[in-house]
């Protein structure tokens, strides 16, 4: 939906936008989660990240939403901190 600028359909540490590792991490905690747990779900986003962007470029999808679906990628990746800006 283009005009939909929400990140997530649900509130998350109660925002729809803006989601940063942060608020990822707070509710796994507020979930129980253990520290060692997190950081675990993190390496393996963040090792998932090439993968992704192969099976992206490998899609039949057009080049423009190509693109478009890896600067999304690329941008909330910078922000949750699983790649460096």
């Amino acid at each position: 939906m283009p005009d939909d600028d929400e990140e997530l359909a649900l509130t998350l540490n109660g925002k729809k936008k803006k989601i940063k590792r942060e608020d990822f991490e707070k509710a796994m905690r507020d979930s129980g989660m253990d520290e060692k747990a997190i950081a675990n779900v993190f390496t393996k986003f963040s090792k998932a990240l090439p993968r992704w962007t192969e099976l992206i470029n490998e899609s039949f999808l057009p080049v423009e939403m190509r693109e478009t679906l890896q600067t999304l990628i690329s941008r909330m990746a910078t922000r949750a901190r699983l790649i460096n800006p």
